[in-house]
């Protein structure tokens, strides 16, 4: 997920001065992606 984050993070700096932005929300938001998996893949074997 660290590589995504540079790869987004470099076209962001060419714009703008807010790539280090990317270097935080990355992490977060597959973060919040795999939480979600979670909880999807743990109510698929309760029924």
């Amino acid at each position: 997920m660290v590589a995504l984050g540079f790869l987004i993070s470099i076209p962001v700096s060419l714009v703008t001065h807010w790539a280090y932005v990317c270097w935080i929300v990355v992490p977060l938001v597959d973060s919040v992606i795999d939480t979600r998996k979670g909880r999807t893949a743990q109510q698929g074997s309760e029924d």
